[in-house]
């Protein structure tokens, strides 16, 4: 079913489903039980993105014009999104608090959160809210907290590879959203200059200040827009393009260079 929480002044949808042990829950890539935690019986709550959308309005226009930054498939990018998960740790007192201090070791750091029916991960900060004691007389029976991750707002899947070829390659990506590659190349000859092109019209063109000669490693990062030869960074034409794939069959052409094009498959769920 799906439930709804106030942020922010709007109505926030989530994603709600028992956490179960069936789930298989990794938690920074670990069971639950490593960290001497369980999954208490509520739900893990995966809250929808907030869509980062504008509107402008114009005199002697019914309506408003949209003017949001759409990405390569016409959607609009969607913001960091809120994943809860409620936890109890159980046992004599220094059992409960190494689960502590185990949960404790992730706070302020990027983790990830992933369970059985997820194509990826979610990758995110990680912070809890305050660890509830249940007393028995003079005696601790369980410490509970919920654990909260501000995730990037797609599930990140496995790393795919493909080899390329100088000249046309065709590659398939996976997911739902586009996926930034990292390109990985040789120089196959001395050369003055190289271009990666794919099948939408964006190039890459590496201009380097002197010949590359034969061997040179290039390594190309379309999100972080860089690129670097031998480690050092190198030029690229102002026109330069770094480019997504998109899901389905994508081509890219090089000219220069072969090696291979890594990405993640990001899905939207």
């Amino acid at each position: 079913g799906t439930g709804t929480k106030e942020r922010n002044g709007t109505v926030s949808v989530f994603q709600r489903m028992p956490a179960d042990p069936l789930m298989h829950i990794l938690l920074d890539g670990r069971p639950l039980d490593w960290y001497g935690l369980s999954a208490t019986d509520g739900v893990l709550a995966i809250e929808a993105p907030d869509l980062a959308v504008a509107y402008q309005n114009a005199p002697g226009m019914a309506g408003s014009h949209d003017v949001t930054l759409d990405d390569p498939l016409g959607c609009a990018y969607p913001g960091l999104r809120r994943i809860a998960l409620g936890v109890v740790t159980v046992g004599e007192d220094d059992e409960m608090m190494d689960a502590r201090r185990r949960l404790g070791s992730l706070i302020g750091r990027l983790a990830t959160l992933s369970y059985r029916e997820l194509p990826g991960q979610w990758r995110g900060r990680v912070t809890i809210k305050d660890w509830d004691e249940r007393m028995l007389g003079p005696c601790r029976v369980d410490c509970a907290t919920t654990i909260v991750m501000d995730a990037y707002p797609h599930i990140m899947g496995r790393a795919q590879r493909h080899t390329l070829r100088e000249g046309a390659n065709l590659l398939h990506v996976t997911g739902n959203r586009p996926a930034w590659p990292v390109l990985t190349l040789t120089t196959s000859r001395a050369v003055s200059a190289l271009s990666i092109r794919d099948g939408r019209g964006h190039t890459i063109d590496i201009r380097p200040a002197a010949t590359l000669p034969a061997g040179t490693s290039v390594l190309v990062d379309c999100k972080a827009q860089t690129t670097r030869a031998n480690g050092t960074l190198a030029p690229v034409n102002l026109d330069t393009d770094y480019f997504a794939l998109l899901p389905g069959m994508n081509t890219l052409t090089l000219s220069g260079a072969a090696g291979s094009c890594e990405h993640e498959p990001e899905w939207m769920i």
